[in-house]
Order: structure tokens, then C-alpha cells, then sequence
């Protein structure tokens, strides 16, 4: 099979799983554009990525870096929303969003991936290059933080940075 084949058949495999997960984060549609960019860059470095003990992971992480970059963009160039009368649940949504995009980079990094995308421990492990141990201490850090934060918004007071 040629290279440029071995990536097609790569890429109608992956494109599926980091288009969902992606899409956890920034929306469907929006999922499916960070997915495609993932996949672009995959193609782009496609010597080197192949060669990698799990290609897949490399997109994945690719891939949820780029879709927490677009919600941190999206929150710091937005004027302030105006809420119109949501459902509360959205509202909700809104408020454990903007709490999860307070956290330090590994921190969304891991959430994301553990709760957004269902990724198991070890699987966020290998797409991070880190150690399970360390994907659990990162879990534990973002939710004292998160409960902390939630904890916060709902007793009213402003949010102060969590560390």
C-alpha cells in the first residue's frame, strides 16, 4: 500500500472517533472542522506521525489542543453574553464550561478527555504522553477546583482563579 494510501485508510478510521470527541468540546460542527485540521497536520508530518507507536493518540491530542484553543478564543473575544431565559440545564452547561476553561491546560486537557470525549484513564494517558498516575492527579486537581468554582457560582460570589 502507498503512503498516501495507508493515510486514507488512517484517516476513515480516525476521522469518526476525533470528530466526536472533538465535537464534545466545541460542537458538532465545529468538532468536525478541528477534526479534518487534525488530520491535515497528521498528513502534513505523515512520515513521521506513521511511524509513531500510535498515530491515532497523536491526532487525538492534536485534536483536543486545538478545540479547548478554539473555546479559550471563543470565550476571550466574545462580548458578554446577554442570557436570554434558557432552559436551566443550558444554563448549567454554560456555567461547568466556563469553569472547565479556567483550568491550566493539562487540566482541560484531561477532563476533556476523560468526561467530554469518555476517554478511559490509560487512553488519555498514551494520547498525552504522560503516566496514569498523572492523569489522575490531574482529574483530582481540576475537580477540587471545579467543585470549588461551581460551589462559588452558586452561592453568587464572583470566581477567583483556583489554585
Amino acid at each position: 500500500m502507498t503512503t498516501s494510501g495507508h493515510y486514507e485508510s488512517f484517516f476513515t478510521h480516525a476521522f469518526p472517533r476525533v470528530a466526536r470527541m472533538a465535537g464534545k468540546i466545541v460542537g458538532r460542527e465545529g468538532g468536525e472542522d478541528v477534526a479534518i485540521e487534525a488530520l491535515a497536520r497528521a498528513y502534513s508530518r505523515w512520515t513521521r506521525v506513521q511511524a509513531m507507536n500510535s498515530p491515532e493518540a497523536w491526532v487525538m491530542r492534536v485534536a483536543t489542543n486545538l478545540a479547548l484553543d478554539q473555546v479559550r478564543k471563543k470565550k476571550a473575544y466574545a462580548d458578554p453574553p446577554t442570557m436570554p431565559a434558557f432552559e436551566e440545564t443550558a444554563t448549567d452547561r454554560e456555567v461547568v464550561r466556563s469553569s472547565i476553561a479556567k483550568l491550566p491546560r493539562r487540566q482541560r486537557q484531561v477532563v476533556a478527555m476523560r468526561f467530554l470525549a469518555d476517554m478511559p484513564e490509560d487512553e488519555v494517558a498514551r494520547v498525552l504522553d504522560i503516566s496514569t498516575g498523572s492523569v489522575k492527579t490531574h482529574l483530582h486537581r481540576a475537580l477540587a477546583s471545579l467543585r470549588v468554582s461551581l460551589a462559588r457560582e452558586e452561592a453568587g460570589e464572583s470566581d477567583v482563579a483556583n489554585f
